[in-house]
């Protein structure tokens, strides 16, 4: 149990933090259209996050987390669409995965120990 709450908090402050940080870039004077991946990335990540986060805490209340005035039940209902709309999960993870791939693997390479 501790180990799930623990993950529901770290869940928590990886979206707090990607919200944070796209609200910082995504400013009407700033070209967004080179922060296409970074935004899909954020977006998928984002959402299924949201959604294994309240399918772990309907998991921890058990019965009554399904009734929709609890929040269990409410996270549930509320994070599904958001895995949905502005490009279903799905497709944006084979565009990631495109874009990635197309990239040279010594420039992969590169990017990935520059982290």
């Amino acid at each position: 149990m501790q180990n799930r709450l623990a993950r529901l908090q770290a869940n928590f402050t990886i979206c707090s933090s990607f919200c944070v940080k796209s609200g910082e870039v995504a400013d009407i004077e700033n070209d967004l259209f080179p922060l296409g991946l970074e935004a899909n990335i954020i977006k998928t990540v984002t959402t299924d996050m949201m959604q294994e986060s309240s399918q772990s805490l309907l998991q921890l209340v058990g019965g009554k987390g399904y009734r929709l005035n609890h929040i269990a039940g409410r996270s549930t209902v509320d994070s599904r669409p958001f895995q949905i709309f502005e490009g279903s999960n799905d497709i944006l993870y084979h565009q990631i995965a495109d874009v990635i791939t197309s990239i040279p693997i010594r420039q992969r390479l590169l990017n990935v120990c520059a982290i």
